[in-house]
């Protein structure tokens, strides 16, 4: 036997003939992006879309509430749709859910402009 030629090996190109090569060649990968400002713009999207309802329903809980509950109670948040206030005790939770559904989760959603499926009530004491 002779020895090859490099210069006949080289002319053609091992991925080319090579099936094994071009099954290789599917697999590569793109190499992915580094950056983050994709994310990072979408993440501040949403935190800036949370901070303006929630301040919304701050101004809206105490332009709305009665001036007892809107001292005492304070609303933490939204979670899917239900609005989380934090009250003392179990008396001002039971005046809070009295005035709560007579009307007043409706008044708060309109004034907020935001839409709330219903209401958590939790007993905390104030830090």
């Amino acid at each position: 036997m002779q020895p090859r030629d490099e210069q006949s090996s080289s002319s053609n190109p091992p991925i080319a003939s090579d099936p094994l090569g071009r099954l290789r060649g599917f697999r590569v990968r793109p190499e992915r992006a580094r950056d983050l400002s994709g994310d990072m713009q979408i993440q501040m999207k949403t935190l800036r879309k949370v901070s303006k309802t929630e301040s919304a329903l701050l101004q809206a809980w105490s332009a709305a509430a009665p001036d007892q509950l809107a001292q005492s109670c304070v609303p933490i948040g939204i979670r899917s749709g239900r609005l989380e206030i934090r009250v003392p005790n179990a008396a001002i939770k039971f005046q809070a859910d009295r005035w709560l559904r007579s009307g007043g989760l409706a008044e708060v959603s309109a004034l907020a402009k935001v839409p709330i499926a219903g209401v958590r009530l939790c007993i905390k004491s104030a830090p």
